[in-house]
């Protein structure tokens, strides 16, 4: 099922690189995954019972404003019964197309609320440590205590008082950390 997303997704990708469209199919692809994450879109699509020319219907409104590419790749995967593929394939194909542009984006924890400096000073010093243009996706988790604990591209960056402590707690009590 991730070949078939990523076989879609591949499609999706180059069709956007031939057409100079690969930023504006990102940005529609992202917006209508959004929308797929609502429960009623996410039923309408799925539903067995629920005829394909009906979902065509359905989704023609919300489709009116992406590109002729997405709105393509949208049909065909109804036409072909591959409705619930079609968040997957807009994963992969934005991924894909971040790891072309070169940007990423990186989770950040906090225990505290980063002032915009702060952010702009953390994502310069991403970028420069990646080489690519990293965006912020920050959330505050007061249980951290101090520090920051960042994922970026699949590593994991622990600088949180609270694993301080918890190091020194077993180093105290003897435990191996």
């Amino acid at each position: 099922m991730a070949k078939l997303s990523k076989r879609y997704a591949t499609a999706l990708f180059r069709l956007s690189l031939e057409h100079n469209r690969l930023e504006e199919n990102m940005a529609h692809a992202a917006a209508l995954q959004q929308a797929l994450s609502q429960e009623q879109s996410r039923r309408v699509l799925t539903h067995p019972r629920i005829p394909v020319a009906e979902k065509h219907g359905f989704f023609s409104d919300a489709l009116q404003h992406t590109s002729a590419d997405i709105r393509g790749l949208v049909c065909l995967a109804i036409d072909k019964n591959r409705e619930k593929f079609i968040a997957s394939i807009f994963a992969a194909f934005i991924a894909m197309g971040n790891q072309h542009l070169r940007q990423t984006t990186a989770q950040v924890r906090a225990a505290v609320p980063l002032s915009p400096k702060q952010a702009d000073a953390l994502a310069a010093t991403l970028s420069r440590q990646t080489g690519k243009t990293v965006t912020l996706d920050v959330l505050v988790d007061p249980s951290l205590i101090g520090g920051l604990y960042i994922q970026l591209d699949g590593q994991c960056i622990d600088r949180t008082i609270k694993t301080r402590l918890l190091a020194m707690k077993n180093h105290v009590k003897g435990d191996p950390v």
